[in-house]
């Protein structure tokens, strides 16, 4: 609650200072070799300073994080400890240059909210899939995917093909 309020606050200062108490409290203990924070309280910890409004609370607290030592007894070994620090961070990472970039976009706008939109024309026919009767059960849409190439043919009402 502590971590969340100085988020909050955008207290720089305050984020640095909780991020040094909890290295020194973890040095302190004497822990052995491998122990540190639960993977689970390290990834709340990070996931917190992505939803800080204010960014440079939000980076220094990722950086005071990321660099926390992280329990070995939660991985199969030191390497993929290392592996998931190093990956997990960089998502964090991502996540808080993110929100940063909308928080400052929607500060620029002065608070006046907007929608990007693009108009384009469409040149390509209404296709409709339309069978009667029996032919209903053996209709296989699930086979066309996304991407598929489809072949149209002009029909007659009767449904003969036509050219």
């Amino acid at each position: 609650d502590v971590w969340q309020f100085a988020l909050a606050l955008g207290d720089e200062g305050a984020v640095r200072a909780l991020g040094a108490a909890l290295r020194e409290r973890l040095e302190g203990l004497d822990l052995p070799e491998g122990r540190g924070l639960p993977p689970h309280l390290w990834e709340q910890l990070l996931d917190a300073c992505a939803y800080a409004a204010c960014s440079g609370a939000a980076r220094i607290g990722v950086g005071v994080i990321h660099r926390l030592p992280l329990s070995a007894d939660a991985f199969a070994a030191a390497a993929h400890r290392y592996y998931f620090q190093h990956f997990r961070g960089l998502i964090a990472w991502e996540r808080v240059g993110k929100n940063s970039a909308a928080v400052a976009e929607l500060q620029a706008t002065g608070g006046q909210q907007g929608i990007a939109c693009d108009v384009e024309r469409c040149f390509f026919p209404y296709v409709s899939l339309l069978a009667g009767g029996d032919s209903v059960a053996h209709l296989r849409l699930s086979d066309i995917r996304a991407r598929d190439t489809v072949f149209l043919q002009a029909c007659d009402d009767a449904g003969a093909a036509v050219g």
